[in-house]
């Protein structure tokens, strides 16, 4: 049985911490969407024009650290949920990639914009693929 050096040991000793740190790392916007959110679409009934898909009277999202689960009503009904990844975090906006793996999926994978207000507490989200 060969013997790895102490200083090869080592190294993968910080590759591994590295790994694991930079990996469990969320953005603030990321920490800041985590929960469950409900949106009534007043806004998106007012000016249905400035969205890219027909709007729903009600939509919940809840994120959980790299999970998420979406329901819908009334137009489409749906309930699908599975992985999200984030493709950009800056200033107050985060945009996540949504890889759905259970339910009635809207495609393979499709993208959000979400724009955070933390001053007060709200966030908006925007279907952009």
């Amino acid at each position: 049985m060969q013997r790895i050096s102490r200083k090869t040991f080592r190294l993968l000793h910080v590759i591994f911490f590295l790994l694991a740190f930079l990996t469990a790392c969320a953005s603030p916007n990321e920490e800041f969407i985590q929960g469950e959110w409900f949106f009534d679409n007043q806004e998106r009934r007012a000016n249905p024009s400035a969205y890219h898909i027909p709007f729903e009277d009600w939509e919940e999202f809840t994120f959980d650290g790299g999970r998420y689960q979406y329901y819908a009503c009334c137009n489409h009904n749906i309930n699908d949920s599975g992985r999200y990844y984030v493709s950009k975090s800056d200033g107050n906006v985060v945009v996540l990639n949504l890889v759905c793996e259970v339910g009635n999926c809207i495609t393979d994978g499709y993208q959000i914009e979400i724009a955070i207000d933390k001053e007060n507490e709200t966030i908006r989200f925007f279907h952009t693929t």
